[in-house]
């Protein structure tokens, strides 16, 4: 009996699904397919009632918005500079923060365009990574962790605020100078 009931139990679920009938899926299909546009405004309604209630929501994400754009602004400028590269003010325009970018890691600027192409955009992305990564100096895990969206903001903020590359003086001309 006790192998019964082991065996029994072993066959069941172990969450139970509430049972939901046929008729009750197609009756909600067609109350929401018929009500559809009154729930939408009734939502959108609360919601605009919500914010004329609450300026000081709005208030609060626009402040957040602002220093969250100028602190990711700064980071861009500073990895700029410490690329050795003169951001200039596009660096504070939005989506012309790339410009700055591709120049200081050396690309082209018709790669700007390529990262509004969904699916092509990956490779601009990855391209700018690593050349951005290899100017600064810094190991190549360090693109590779830029590129994954989980570790993307620790990747940028060291980019950001460790420490410039050493500006590479090529030693053949430094023995020329010694030579002449």
């Amino acid at each position: 009996e006790e192998q019964k009931a082991a065996a029994a139990k072993a066959h069941e679920p172990l969450v139970k699904m509430p049972h939901i009938e046929l008729s009750e899926v197609k009756k909600f299909a067609a109350d929401w397919r018929q009500n559809r546009k009154e729930k939408e405004a009734q939502v959108e309604a609360q919601i605009q009632a919500f914010f004329a209630a609450n300026p000081l929501v709005i208030s609060v994400i626009l402040g957040i918005s602002a220093v969250v754009y100028v602190f990711l602004s700064v980071c861009f400028w500073l990895i700029c500079r410490k690329t050795h590269i003169a951001p200039g003010p596009l660096v504070w325009v939005p989506f012309l923060q790339l410009i700055p970018l591709l120049r200081a890691a050396n690309m082209p600027r018709v790669w700007f365009f390529a990262y509004f192409i969904p699916i092509i955009n990956i490779i601009p992305i990855i391209i700018l990574s690593i050349k951005i990564v290899k100017s600064r100096g810094k190991s190549p895990w360090v693109a590779f962790l830029w590129i994954l969206p989980l570790t993307t903001p620790f990747a940028f903020l060291y980019l950001a605020f460790s420490r410039s590359a050493p500006i590479q003086i090529a030693t053949h001309e430094v023995l020329s100078l010694e030579t002449a």
